[in-house]
């Protein structure tokens, strides 16, 4: 799950200042500081989640509800995305880094508390490569997308400003992006949970539905 979430995050978070930039109208420095809502939105998601595991014993429901709310809000980013005003983009990108903030901390639970103690750094190195494979997979896929609807992507970094006719690249950005949240969503929800094991030594048992 964390492949797929780290694919559709790292690649919309890349594309979301160009769609800023070309269809809401933003300068390059106003549409990094309109990235910080996505960013402290994915940090609260994160702290609250981290938060809230040791006190739920189905603690992969916090992530699957947060990202619930991250594709349903990317859905709508989505369906707006022509014509969306600056504001609605801050909260919806606030509330999509809300929601799939929630998942990084369970998913790191979750591996941890899998394995014996002793494969501890195997099983957190190995998560974070596949975070690392994923954003930069997320990125290759969405630019293929991008390109494929006609984001004239080589004009990035020129004083040329990108004008587009249409917001459809960035509709199907997003779109996919969403799809692959849900990819995700489907992989969390089979799982396997363990209950937290704690300073228990013995091996953690499958919670029962």
């Amino acid at each position: 799950s964390m492949f797929l979430l780290q694919a559709a995050n790292i690649g919309a978070s890349v594309y979301l200042p160009v769609y800023l930039q070309s269809v809401v109208g933003l300068s390059v420095s106003e549409s990094g500081t309109a990235m910080l809502g996505l960013l402290l939105g994915t940090v609260a998601g994160a702290a609250f989640s981290g938060r809230m595991i040791p006190r739920f014993v189905h603690y992969k429901r916090i992530a699957m509800i947060g990202l619930g709310l991250a594709i349903v809000c990317i859905g709508l980013l989505s369906a707006i995305a022509g014509h969306a005003s600056l504001l609605e983009v801050e909260i919806l990108t606030t509330l999509i880094g809300l929601g799939s903030g929630t998942t990084f901390p369970v998913s790191t639970v979750s591996v941890q508390n899998a394995v014996d103690r002793a494969h501890l750094g195997v099983a957190t190195g190995v998560l974070t490569f596949l975070r690392t494979l994923g954003g930069a997979l997320g990125v290759a896929m969405l630019g293929a997308v991008a390109l494929g609807f006609g984001l004239p992507l080589a004009a990035e970094g020129s004083q040329t400003h990108i004008q587009l006719t249409s917001a459809m690249p960035f509709v199907m950005i997003f779109l996919t992006a969403g799809i692959t949240l849900v990819l995700a969503l489907i992989t969390l929800a089979v799982m396997p949970e363990k209950e937290l094991r704690g300073h228990d030594e013995h091996a953690a048992p499958v919670l029962a539905e």
